[in-house]
């Protein structure tokens, strides 16, 4: 388990990114794939107050989740605000998954 590992574990070279924050990460994801979008939302939440704003990427990315989880948790508002989010931080970047993702996202937002 995450939590029960030390720092003297001999850890696979590509985990050197795997934390709590992207684990968290990955659970929202997979809560929005399962229509349980409403439990997606404070991961995310958590995620985001902790995660480095020059990020512009993965900042994008993250956003475009919540904004994802609030549309189809039917919490249109709320989407378009989080969308608004990432696309702020997607202009700051050469990203065409972040440019995508933005896309994907709106078409749930746009009645």
């Amino acid at each position: 388990m995450y939590e029960n590992r030390s720092s003297g574990d001999a850890d696979p070279e590509w985990v050197y990114w795997l934390n709590r924050d992207e684990i968290s990460t990955m659970r929202a994801r997979v809560m929005v794939e399962l229509g349980k979008p409403s439990e997606a939302e404070p991961l995310l939440v958590g995620v985001l107050s902790r995660y480095p704003a020059e990020s512009y990427r993965e900042q994008s990315l993250y956003w475009s989740w919540l904004a994802e989880a609030y549309a189809k948790a039917g919490e249109l508002d709320q989407g378009r605000a989080a969308l608004g989010k990432a696309a702020d931080y997607a202009a700051r970047v050469n990203s065409s998954r972040t440019a995508d993702r933005l896309t994907v996202v709106m078409g749930l937002l746009t009645p």
